[in-house]
């Protein structure tokens, strides 16, 4: 072979290698951006989904650091256009809330948005190969973009790839799916008052319930009373705690005359919606746990009822004696007297009498 042939040939096979390295790039993400490193962690491979090989479950570091103005916190970001490229640097365009899920799949692998977050808080940096496929594998069938019109398509496919070919994170995703439901708060309790008009009573119902309706223990619950009234606990007109598997309930009683009312402070640390970073049709959109909103706080307060409390002795005199009585006749009476119970009726009934007679004089 001359000189020139080998040069010719040299020269095909540089092209032949450029040309399939373009066709890498266009069609196979997982070898054209290493969008996975050590700050996140991998996660599995499935097959039978992605158009070319296989599909990663697993998170994706962030590649654009800002989108308008707004810094993108650096928190896993994971796909969910599972027939799309990842998103390489700077193609994350547009950021929104989600609180919403799209819900894709069956009743066992369902969650809503404020259990997916409360999935990510709790184990979005275990970086377990098996526990972040199996949160992606959620994220891609509750949350799957549609923006292609496959969606249904796509998860459907990834389901029966997951279930034929990786049964423990099928296995996993649907015991954190049952877990989700019983810990993800959706909603603060107001509660109600008893005693109103008297000197003691009770605040009832506080509590965060998750979206079976069941009250969530654990989480962080203050209560401050505005009025004449302090928690019989604290001797204070604040009480702090966390919530129970029940109602809470504290007692009050009144130090004054006057209108008393609360307001309960739910302390959740835990997001209850997510961040959607959008991208044009060439590469998918993204989900993260991160760049929390103001419209989703930290603290949600609620405002109780209010209610009238009484702290001093207020008699009430109430005659049964006849206007009009025969000379002669011996009349009697009985004074009800509310509020005397705690001093003068050692049965501790809530009004105490007393009863005496009267001679009837004739009056000039």
């Amino acid at each position: 072979m001359s000189v020139n042939d080998k040069i010719g040939v040299k020269s095909r096979s540089a092209a032949i290698v450029a040309a399939l390295t373009l066709l890498l790039t266009l069609f196979v993400p997982s070898v054209a951006r290493a969008d996975w490193d050590a700050s996140v962690g991998r996660g599995l491979d499935v097959p039978g989904v992605n158009a070319v090989g296989y599909l990663r479950l697993g998170p994706h570091y962030v590649e654009t650091p800002s989108i308008d103005g707004q810094t993108v916190e650096e928190t896993p970001i994971w796909c969910i256009n599972a027939r799309l490229a990842d998103p390489g640097p700077n193609e994350m365009t547009s950021i929104e809330t989600l609180t919403d899920a799209s819900q894709w799949g069956p009743t066992e692998l369902t969650v809503t948005t404020p259990q997916m977050a409360w999935l990510l808080n709790k184990y979005q940096y275990n970086q377990e190969d098996v526990n972040l496929a199996a949160l992606a594998y959620l994220i891609h069938v509750n949350f799957e973009s549609n923006k292609t019109g496959h969606a249904q398509i796509a998860v459907n496919e990834l389901i029966g790839s997951v279930r034929a070919n990786l049964p423990q994170v099928e296995q996993r995703a649907q015991q954190y799916v049952q877990e989700a439901r019983q810990s993800a708060v959706v909603g603060y309790e107001s509660g109600g008052v008893t005693g109103d008009g008297q000197r003691t009573g009770a605040i009832n119902g506080l509590g965060q319930k998750n979206g079976a309706g069941s009250y969530v223990a654990g989480l962080p619950l203050s209560v401050t009373l505005n009025g004449p009234a302090v928690f019989d606990a604290t001797g204070t007109n604040t009480w702090s705690g966390t919530t129970k598997s029940e109602p809470v309930s504290l007692t009050w009683s009144a130090t004054g005359n006057g209108t008393v009312s609360y307001k309960a402070v739910y302390h959740s640390e835990v997001r209850r919606t997510l961040t959607k970073f959008g991208a044009d049709g060439r590469v998918q959109d993204m989900l993260s746990y991160g760049n929390r909103p103001g419209s989703d706080p930290r603290e949600i307060t609620v405002d109780g009822p209010s209610w009238r409390v009484i702290f001093d002795f207020q008699p009430m005199g109430v005659s049964n004696v006849a206007k009009i009585s025969e000379y002669g006749t011996a009349a009697s009476d009985t004074a009800i007297c509310p509020g005397l119970s705690h001093s003068v009726n050692p049965a501790g009934k809530a009004a105490s009498s007393l009863r005496g007679s009267i001679a009837n004089t004739p009056t000039r």
